[in-house]
């Protein structure tokens, strides 16, 4: 960076995130870790979602969310990492399209059930070339790659609700980004690196 060192810039930018969305995805990503984490039974592991308290599995799931982006961006040159910034903030969270698409929502109310009658294949598919374009506009290859790999780690942990809850709610759109923005800045990363 021109004026701090990289660690500092990257948190920084995190943060500045976090302020922009209200936090809304992490929000999501630790209500989603503490009701999986802490049940097996669906009814239990939605009714820990609801509960505004974060817990062990929250936490640490947010401590892994943001420390893996920091670490991600600070280990960038500043111009790629901001190329990253706008592939995996845009594609990961149009990858939460995959759930609104393909699968059910798991509640009969809630933040989700606002979008819960869902999209269509077509919506899907249009998010997905969008979403395509846009790694491929600022990354190129490389950035087209990580955002399959974003979107096919958001499908595995819709998989996995879908396993453990029977659908998805609110706070899983929030996993999933948190997932997908993840694996996007990794795969950016390892492009770079490799």
């Amino acid at each position: 960076s021109w004026l701090l060192p990289p660690v500092l810039a990257s948190g920084l930018t995190i943060a500045a995130g976090m302020v922009i969305s209200g936090a809304l995805h992490e929000d999501g990503l630790a209500d989603c870790a503490d009701g999986l984490g802490g049940s097996s039974k669906p009814e239990r592991a939605l009714e820990i979602m609801k509960d505004s308290r974060i817990g062990a599995f929250g936490a640490s799931a947010l401590i892994f969310s943001i420390g893996l982006r920091w670490a991600a961006l600070a280990s960038m040159p500043i111009a790629a990492g901001a190329v990253a910034l706008i592939i995996s903030h845009g594609a990961a969270r149009g990858a939460i399209t995959i759930a609104l698409a393909t699968s059910s929502y798991a509640r009969a109310s809630g933040t989700g059930s606002l979008v819960a009658p869902g999209i269509s294949p077509v919506e899907l598919a249009i998010t997905a070339v969008i979403c395509g374009l846009l790694g491929l506009a600022f990354g190129g290859f490389s950035g087209l790659v990580a955002v399959g790999i974003g979107w096919l780690a958001a499908l595995v942990f819709l998989l996995w609700f879908e396993r453990r809850i029977g659908g998805y709610t609110g706070d899983c759109l929030g996993g999933m980004e948190q997932v997908a923005e993840i694996a996007i800045l990794a795969a950016l990363l390892a492009s770079i690196a490799g």
